[in-house]
């Protein structure tokens, strides 16, 4: 949906579509680079909850159990909550920041 608010030349110079599925390391490249804190903040958390989940999926030497499923479940839905607070357009315009600093002066 947020891509959806993005400005057409934006999406374009950052190559996302609707219909295109981009990699959570972009989105989070993407987050990094705004100057919206608390989409930068975003970035972090999303980071940090990939590699919890890529650390019980694939690192045997660290059993996972009940208690860190717990915490990665109420992690995720805080994202979403975080998500929804920030709202398309601002996740739009930093899409579009990340864009324009790739693009300034280009036609």
């Amino acid at each position: 949906m947020a891509f959806g608010n993005c400005d057409k030349k934006a999406r374009r110079n950052i190559d996302i579509r609707e219909e295109k599925d981009i990699s959570h390391n972009k989105l989070r490249q993407y987050f990094m680079s705004s100057g919206d804190k608390p989409i930068k903040e975003l970035a972090t958390d999303l980071r940090d909850l990939c590699a919890n989940r890529n650390s019980a999926d694939y690192d045997m030497r660290q059993p996972t159990g009940a208690d860190d499923a717990q915490d990665a479940i109420v992690r995720a839905e805080t994202i979403l909550t975080c998500l929804t607070e920030i709202g398309p357009d601002r996740i739009g315009n930093a899409l579009e920041e990340y864009s324009s600093k790739f693009t300034h002066g280009k036609r």
